[in-house]
């Protein structure tokens, strides 16, 4: 038996998923790579993450890794008007564990091979499959294999 708070709050995490879902559906996926842990990494830990032509984002990871750990990565990109307007106004979207969101600063043509660097995790390459303008929103997943 679930009291009214309890279905408040649900149909709350509803209206916010809804939300969420609406503002991602226009994103589309630039490249996808796996690497592995070259250290350990502790959930708590806040990593830094360097793409080419990308301001630095600071990632907080959803998971302890363990060096060897093999992760994917994965980039998605969101190049709407509204996506800009989003971002200029203040008004940041929910970041989750695991995740970064930050802003391309220079020009990614389709197929250049882009270098990303995260802490202990090993220099990866990935191609382009987007081709992505500065100011363009970015988002960057990591997750355990």
């Amino acid at each position: 038996m679930t009291s009214d708070f309890q279905k408040r709050q649900a149909d709350w995490a509803k209206k916010e998923q809804a939300k969420e879902d609406e503002e991602r559906k226009d994103e589309v996926k630039v490249g996808e790579v796996s690497g592995k842990a070259t250290g350990d990494i502790g959930h708590t830990d806040e990593l830094k993450i360097r793409i080419d032509h990308v301001e630095t984002l600071r990632l907080k990871p959803s998971f302890n890794y363990i060096k060897d750990d093999s992760i994917k990565i994965i980039i998605m990109a969101d190049r709407t008007a509204k996506a800009h307007e989003k971002q200029r106004w203040g008004r940041e979207r929910i970041v989750q564990a695991g995740e970064a969101v930050g802003k391309v600063t220079g020009h990614i043509k389709k197929s250049d091979n882009v270098k990303i660097r995260i802490d202990n995790i090993e220099t990866l390459t990935f191609s382009s499959s987007e081709e992505l303008k500065k100011g363009d929103s970015l988002r960057v997943i990591v997750e355990k294999l």
